[in-house]
């Protein structure tokens, strides 16, 4: 099954859909053909088989993005450092600023498909629509960092987590996910995710550094299909 990724659409100009089961090759050449006759330009599908990776690649996908899932309990934190405050409306120029250039260990950077400068509009706007509904809760330190909270019943996520380049490494990052657990925790979260990439060695060490664990990992396919 093929489904549109609406969003994405939209704010690229080009339709964009995700592939949401994999199973045999009679399938995908099924799903590749309905998504030309559908003019779709781009197809993803995020597995966490590795079995499934060749059968992807010999339909013409290939590997954009090895990711992990880390889960932390949120029952033991300690008090931030320094306090971050709830972010609004005002603060879309601020978390556009900060979201623009910073994520470049993701897919989108180094997935052919996507130019650099709609990376940046995919994080801009991503930010942007957090302050405006997508997210629960969105906590800034001014201009320097910002993180934003999901949550669904008693668990909760951390979709996005942005510091300055000028402001990484003095406690900015560590501060955010900390008022981010200390707000899920108020809203009865038992388990907060967060997913990083595979390659980004840093977010591995800060994320291991501040408690969390290995939950899952996963793999992202990508397609161009001719126009």
């Amino acid at each position: 099954m093929i489904e549109e990724l609406k969003w994405d659409t939209d704010l690229l100009g080009r339709k964009i859909g995700r592939i949401t089961e994999v199973t045999t090759d009679a399938t995908l050449d099924i799903l590749l053909s309905s998504a030309l006759t559908e003019q779709y330009r781009y197809l993803t599908c995020r597995i966490n088989e590795f079995t499934k990776i060749q059968l992807l690649e010999k339909h013409g996908f290939y590997m954009t993005d090895i990711g992990i899932v880390w889960e932390r309990n949120v029952t033991v934190f300690s008090e931030p450092e320094i306090i971050a405050r709830v972010g609004g409306l005002d603060d879309v120029p601020i978390i556009r600023k900060i979201a623009t250039d910073l994520f470049r260990e993701s897919r989108f950077y180094h997935d052919p498909f996507f130019s650099d400068q709609e990376a940046d509009m995919i994080y801009q706007a991503w930010a942007e629509n957090s302050l405006k509904g997508f997210a629960d809760r969105v906590f800034l330190i001014e201009d320097k960092g910002f993180i934003t909270c999901k949550k669904s019943d008693d668990t909760g996520d951390i979709p996005l987590i942005g510091v300055a380049l000028s402001c990484q490494g003095k406690g900015i990052g560590t501060s955010l996910v900390l008022s981010a657990m200390k707000w899920f925790k108020k809203e009865r979260v038992n388990k907060v995710t967060v997913r990083t990439q595979a390659n980004n060695i840093r977010a591995i060490k800060f994320y291991e550094q501040l408690g969390f664990s290995v939950k899952s990992v996963d793999m992202t396919m990508g397609n161009i299909l001719s126009s």
